[in-house]
Parts: structure tokens; C-alpha cells; sequence
């Protein structure tokens, strides 16, 4: 059966969780439901200054000025949606994912490991691989309320029109 790109994540969480009641697992599922777009990924001061921009891996508000950020020359703000700190985890997490993938096919080979037993197996890595680690040193902000609370100025979601 081939499954749809959007659903992986919803069909891996739901064959881990098989045996439970879907009220034990309810509020996940609607976590994981829940829209993830947002108005905006950067913020600016009111001189036009980018000032955060929300760091597509850690899923949180990151100042620019305490984080390590890579260019894009697509990107509105010229900067890439990932800080430095978490494309290095995102790469290494891809990297580890493809190499127990391999490593799994080799112990069905063997023997060592069932073929019902693969998919069990592949969905708890790639669970894994899209863990985030969290980078306890930086200061960052959940949303942009506490962002600009610490900052005490206000924010604009855009670059203003002056």
C-alpha cells in the first residue's frame, strides 16, 4: 500500500500506538493535526531590521543576532529557514535514518530480523529522525508574544512601509 506524502507521519504515529484506545492517544493526534502554517517566519524592528526569524528545525522564535544563520538568496529575508545549529542535527538525524534503513535491510537478509517485523522497525526510525533536539545554551522564544516581551519593542511581521 503506498501512502500519501501528507498522512506518513499520522499512519507511522498510529502503527506505533495499534493496541491503544484512541482516547489514550487523542490529544497527540491533534497535535499533529494542527494547522502548522504561519503568518510569518521573520520579524522586524521598526527601522526595517530583521530581529528573528522562527527556525524551521528547533520550531521556535531564534534572534538573528544570537544565532548562526545560513543565506539564501531566495529566501525573503536572505537567510535559510534553518539556524546553522539546526541544519547540522537535521543532516546528521537524514544521514543516521538512511543508515539503519540499510543496516535493517542487511539483517533481513541475515535472517536476523523478520520481514513483518521491517515496517514496526523502519516507522520507530524515522520517528526518531524527526526528533528535535532542543539546544539548551541559546535563548529562544515560543512565540512572538514572549519574543517581544523580552525585547521590550515592538515587532513587525513585515517590513514596514515608510
Amino acid at each position: 500500500m503506498s501512502i500519501k506524502k501528507q498522512y506518513i507521519d499520522l499512519h507511522n504515529f498510529l502503527v506505533l500506538n495499534k493496541n491503544k484506545k484512541v482516547s489514550t492517544i487523542l490529544e497527540e493526534l491533534e497535535e499533529m493535526m494542527e494547522s502548522k502554517t504561519r503568518d510569518t517566519t521573520s520579524l522586524y524592528d521598526k527601522d526595517e531590521n530583521l530581529v528573528a526569524i522562527f527556525c524551521y528545525y528547533h520550531k521556535v522564535w531564534e534572534l538573528v543576532k544570537d544565532h548562526a544563520y545560513g543565506s539564501k538568496s531566495n529566501s525573503k529575508t536572505g537567510l535559510n529557514t534553518m539556524c546553522k545549529l539546526g541544519v547540522s542535527k537535521w543532516t546528521k538525524q537524514q544521514v543516521t535514518l538512511k543508515n539503519i534503513e540499510g543496516d535493517l535491510l542487511g539483517q533481513v537478509m541475515k535472517g536476523t530480523v523478520k520481514v513483518e517485523d521491517l515496517s514496526d522497525l523502519k516507522v520507530k526510525a524515522e520517528i526518531e529522525a524527526k526528533k528535535i533536539i532542543p539546544t539548551e545554551d541559546i535563548i529562544s522564544f515560543q512565540n512572538i508574544e514572549d519574543l517581544s516581551d523580552h525585547l521590550d519593542f515592538e515587532l513587525y511581521t513585515r517590513k514596514s512601509t515608510k
